[in-house]
């Protein structure tokens, strides 16, 4: 199917910037060669061809999108739906939460937060790392809930990491976790913390890592909360992990030749994208017990900001990168994680599960790290290990559960890292001090 017509060869084959501008019918394809049509010939031939594409990747995203949707359990979709229902009758939600600070990071507002800007008690800078198809705004609601309950955070500023946009930052983990940090890195570079990460399932992964290199190439405090953080592939993948992961070539198809596309099909597709991907978005929270409304309304917010077909082509792609997991690759973070808590008081890490969750093996993750750290000796007040009963793989975005053990543990979180951002700060004051006392003793060499 991706054989194309002698003609889009022909302008392929020439400057790509002027076959982008023929597609949008703003230059002449004269210019390419004496053998081309004329411009109105090419841009229609171009155009027809687009539609054909575009169709042909509705109709198998449909099918795909069927398929999940029939082999899902009833109650999900009817969940799903319902919730589609209730926001259309409800309308979008406006409220301005987020404030750019830099490419990938946003800053939450204060007021959001039940706290008065300019108000701060303590100090520190909090990251929450958005988790699997999470938008930035999706999980306010609930992780204003959970500061809220710890008490002590509403004061600190805090930011959201996002996933990359680019297509390049999906190509390995290890070009994810680069791009991650270079959003990160200017906060990271102008800060002097300590640095509180927050992480959810791959926003745990990302907050580990992130971590480990505040702690050892900045030498500032880090103390993470990585909750669900998925250590160990499991045996079988969850289906609507496989089958979201399944639609990217349809997305990338879409994104690829919709621009080329005439603008009522543009904007019909995107309204169908836009639908079956709030819906997918429904199921997939109902799979994880995360259904709430105000959760899904910041994450229509966010579709609408940035459009469906992009939304769609970021979150098919963080999909695949669970599909696509390496063993070698999480066992060599999780070697990392265990060193770095060996070698330096700077780094503390808290890592939570739920038993009963169905995207992340809990215990075979759990276990894979215990050994890490015993091989590491690493001490035992570094590394904190917790399992809770009977709950899955949101966690803290699961509203209708008890907020307080993910509150106790994020409070010790930040008793961790204020402790050790005062022994670092004793340390320092003690060389300096040392330093100075040098400095005073008498340079002259005796006769």
């Amino acid at each position: 199917m991706r054989r194309e017509i002698d003609i889009l060869r022909l302008v392929q084959r020439a400057d790509i910037y002027l076959y982008k501008k023929i597609c949008m019918g703003k230059t002449s394809p004269c210019r390419l060669a004496g053998f081309l049509p004329a411009r109105r010939v090419i841009v229609v031939i171009l155009r027809l061809w687009a539609l054909l594409q575009v169709w042909f990747a509705l109709l198998v995203g449909g099918v795909r999108v069927l398929r999940f949707l029939l082999a899902a359990p009833a109650h999900r979709v009817r969940a799903g739906r319902r919730m589609l229902r209730e926001h259309a009758a409800r309308g979008a939600t406006s409220e301005t939460v987020l404030s750019l600070a830099s490419e990938g990071l946003h800053c939450i507002d204060p007021p959001f937060l039940n706290h008065p800007e300019g108000d701060t008690h303590g100090s520190g800078i909090v990251i929450y790392f958005t988790g699997t198809g999470e938008t930035p705004r999706a999980p306010l609601p609930a992780y204003r809930r959970l500061i809220e309950a710890c008490g002590g955070l509403c004061g600190l500023r805090h930011f959201v990491v996002e996933a990359p946009w680019s297509r390049g930052a999906y190509y390995g983990s290890s070009a994810f976790s680069s791009r991650i940090w270079e959003q990160v890195l200017p906060l990271v570079t102008r800060e002097r913390g300590p640095f509180i990460l927050i992480g959810l399932s791959r926003g745990a992964v990302a907050a580990l890592d992130t971590g480990a290199r505040i702690a050892e190439e900045h030498g500032k405090v880090a103390a993470v909360l990585a909750i669900s953080p998925p250590l160990k592939v499991p045996a079988r993948l969850p289906a609507s992990i496989v089958e979201v992961a399944k639609l990217e070539p349809v997305v990338e198809r879409l994104g690829r030749w919709l621009p080329v596309a005439p603008r009522l099909v543009q904007r019909t597709v995107e309204t169908l994208v836009r639908r079956v991907h709030l819906l997918l978005t429904a199921v997939i929270h109902a799979e994880l017990g995360m259904l709430a409304d105000e959760d899904f309304g910041y994450a229509v917010r966010d579709v609408e900001l940035r459009g469906a077909t992009e939304s769609s082509a970021r979150a098919v792609r963080e999909f695949r990168m669970l599909v696509e997991a390496k063993e070698r690759e999480l066992e060599l973070l999780v070697s990392r994680v265990a060193a770095t808590a060996a070698r330096t008081p700077r780094f503390f890490a808290s890592l939570v599960w739920g038993e009963k969750d169905t995207w992340a093996p809990a215990a075979a993750c759990r276990e894979r790290l215990a050994l890490a750290l015993l091989r590491e000796n690493t001490p035992t007040d570094s590394v904190m290990l917790t399992m809770l009963p009977a709950r899955g793989h949101g966690l803290f975005r699961e509203h209708a559960e008890d907020i307080t053990p993910l509150s106790t543990l994020l409070r010790a979180t930040q008793q961790q890292a204020q402790a050790r951002a005062r022994a670092q700060q004793a340390r320092t004051d003690a060389d300096r001090s040392f330093q100075q006392k040098l400095l005073e003793l008498p340079t002259g060499a005796p006769e």
